[in-house]
């Protein structure tokens, strides 16, 4: 939390945080005030050794030291306000809210004048140290946190780091269920997750509940993350799950759920473990025999309470069903097994086909399409030879290649960003089975590149590696996007491979 974007991390490696007042800082430095305010390089530089701790005027010392000379919080531009430039505590105020808002170049060059005027009176600063002093100040105060803010902020990010290392099942459980959120989509966090040892169950009609649970020390994930299963879809499945109805025709008599939710669930794996033995697209093909055993679609009447002593009411088949429910709508009648036994269904005119089974690769897919996670491998763990026959390396050995080396890669695009402070720049972060990498786009290349580079998910680079000091980067030169063989496609040629859509900041 707050430190998970890109530049976060990036600059993480920099600053090494290793007490809670530099966690405050690295919360507080990577925001538009400081970078504005030309705070962020020296302030990592100086943590680093690289330059020494320098101030504009020893007057600001006192002031700047816990930041090693720059500014990054509020309050000290209050004190510079106060204690080097002699305004009272309302004046200070003042001058800070007047920089916060959008004001004329008139009224911009009026304060920089009485604030240079008040430095060079009280504290003998020189007009041009004033003046950069104020440069300083006015790009800070464009987004910038006090302290008190950041070290919330901080508390926060400690305590979910360390819930992440103690107990990394119980974290990323909580992050799937909480979703929407956060800087990466839930396929990303569960793929993190799996590389720090953390394992994952498919949704199963006889273990999962309506949102994500534990089980057996696994993230067991829940009817919350299959498609066409809306909020109170998923409350009657976790009753027919706490019920025992488990087997295919009972689960579907339980739940009336419509035939697409039911289809997805049969192909996600959902009936495995109640239905031993048999091929999914076996069950696929017995769902019409037990849709003629469910009442009628928009049969009128009053909905009956569900059996098994719950107040909650069973949902409607059809749309309603998918979306939660129908507000407005008259409650369709729902037929008591139990006191109207059903008629004996007819035979059907002929056996099941004999089906082929899914394949592994198959099931990841399919999970990816439906849930878009998969608790299965990484879809590019299916393709690793053709990458590599490609000359693209593995992420996870990236980073111990030399800067300047030129490299390919080939990965899954997890998240685009276009900041509107990088100057055209465009920032791509790519992930394969084992590792993630960053991606700088240059204005140019962007242009080259935007058509393929924006809408496919599986791309093939190649560039420049920066690794330095432990920030590593490609420059990227050349972009070509991918089928879901690994095959590359001719420019313009759409990507048909299922994977899940990545978080998009244009």
């Amino acid at each position: 939390f707050q430190i998970e974007s890109r530049a976060q991390q990036q600059s993480l490696w920099q600053s090494q945080p290793r007490e809670f007042n530099d966690l405050i800082v690295q919360v507080a430095i990577i925001r538009p005030g400081p970078i504005q305010g030309d705070a962020v390089n020296p302030y990592l530089r100086r943590r680093q050794g690289l330059e020494p701790v320098t101030y504009a005027h020893p007057s600001l010392e006192p002031i700047l030291s816990e930041t090693m000379g720059v500014i990054l919080y509020q309050e000290q531009i209050l004190r510079i306000v106060m204690e080097v430039a002699g305004y009272t505590a309302g004046e200070a105020d003042r001058f800070r809210r007047a920089m916060n808002r959008h004001r004329s170049r008139v009224e911009m060059d009026e304060l920089r004048d009485e604030f240079v005027r008040r430095c060079h009176e009280v504290s003998e600063v020189p007009s041009e140290v004033a003046e950069q002093i104020f440069k300083g100040a006015a790009g800070f105060a464009q987004f910038g946190f006090c302290k008190s803010h950041a070290a919330a902020f901080a508390r926060t990010a400690y305590e979910t780091a360390w819930l992440r290392l103690h107990h990394p099942a119980e974290y990323v459980c909580a992050l799937l269920n909480a979703q929407p959120m956060g800087f990466y989509h839930p396929s990303v966090l569960v793929e993190d997750a799996k590389r720090h040892g953390v394992g994952f169950l498919p949704v199963d009609v006889a273990r999962s509940r309506a949102r994500c649970t534990i089980e057996a020390g696994a993230v067991q994930l829940g009817f919350n993350y299959m498609k066409a299963i809306g909020p109170t879809a998923r409350a009657v499945c976790e009753e027919a799950t706490l019920a025992g109805a488990t087997s295919l025709r009972a689960f579907w008599q339980h739940t009336l759920l419509p035939r697409r939710a039911m289809e997805n669930l049969v192909l996600a794996g959902a009936f495995d473990g109640a239905e031993p033995g048999r091929p999914r697209r076996e069950l696929l093909w017995e769902l019409k025999q037990v849709e003629e055993s469910l009442p009628a679609r928009g049969s009128e009447g009053r909905m009956e309470p569900a059996p098994t002593g719950s107040s909650r009411r069973r949902p409607p088949r059809g749309r309603g069903a998918l979306a939660g429910n129908r507000l407005g709508a008259p409650a369709p009648a729902v037929r008591r097994v139990d006191a109207d036994p059903l008629p004996a269904l007819l035979e059907a005119p002929a056996p099941p086909p004999s089906l082929p089974e899914m394949n592994e690769r198959t099931k990841v897919l399919t999970e990816y399409a439906l849930s878009e996670v998969s608790t299965g491998r990484h879809p590019l763990s299916f393709i690793r030879n053709q990458l590599t026959s490609l000359g693209c390396r593995p992420l996870a050995t990236v980073r111990d290649l030399a800067d300047g080396t030129t490299v390919r890669v080939a990965g899954l695009v997890i998240a685009r960003q276009a900041p509107a402070s990088a100057s055209g720049f465009r920032f791509f972060t790519l992930a394969d089975e084992d590792a993630h990498l960053d991606l700088i786009f240059r204005p140019a290349v962007v242009t080259r590149t935007r058509r393929i580079a924006n809408h496919n998910p599986l791309l093939m680079v190649e560039g420049r590696l920066q690794n330095q000091r432990g920030r590593v980067n490609l420059v990227v030169e050349t972009v070509v996007a991918l089928d879901g063989d690994g095959v590359p496609l001719p420019t313009g040629a759409p990507t048909t491979m299922a994977a899940p859509p990545s978080h998009d900041f244009r």
